[in-house]
């Protein structure tokens, strides 16, 4: 409520019904809890991969269950998740921590994309490595800018969902030519 910077210690600790001494036990820090956010999100997405339904989806599908499973940790947790928005805002160092994540998931992503080129579901001529980029970007703006509104904005799933929808169709219409070509 306060912000990541206002906020002590002491205060998360009250919060979660534990000693200070408690909680260095776990975190070494306040950034530290939005850290262990961002790598619990990242488990549950590793964790859906490996179920054997995923893998027999379409390949847009599996995207699309993917960002609804980040959607999904930003709406259970949301303050946690504006503080780790504004966090990466505000700290350099938060900043480098939160953007591995991203490109963690960038990259798989672009690993989903390349399947789905091999499956004959994504064009083989697409970049899937820029095209992970053009998700997690949109995903990543979404939610500082849902951060920022304190919730007055829209989340994710319908404008995430649309953004996604429309890289996947394309801006050009059938039988177009690129601007290389």
């Amino acid at each position: 409520r306060q912000g990541v910077a206002r906020t002590t210690i002491r205060q998360i600790a009250q919060v979660a019904d534990v000693a200070v001494g408690a909680f260095y036990n776990y975190f070494s820090s306040k950034e530290a809890v939005l850290t262990e956010f961002g790598v619990s999100q990242t488990e549950r997405l590793q964790a859906v991969l490996a179920a054997p339904e995923f893998t027999q989806a379409t390949t847009r599908e599996r995207i699309e269950t993917l960002l609804r499973l980040l959607v999904e940790g930003v709406e259970a947790e949301p303050e946690l998740a504006r503080g780790m928005a504004r966090a990466a805002l505000r700290s350099q160092e938060f900043f480098k921590e939160g953007r591995q994540l991203f490109i963690t998931f960038a990259t798989l992503l672009a690993g989903l994309l390349r399947e789905g080129q091999a499956r004959g579901e994504v064009n083989a001529a697409s970049d899937v490595g820029v095209a992970a980029q053009m998700i997690i970007t949109t995903y990543a703006m979404l939610i500082l800018d849902w951060a920022e509104s304190n919730g007055a904005c829209l989340l994710l799933p319908d404008l995430l969902l649309a953004s996604v929808k429309t890289l996947w169709m394309g801006l050009a219409p059938t039988g177009a030519t690129t601007m290389s070509e």
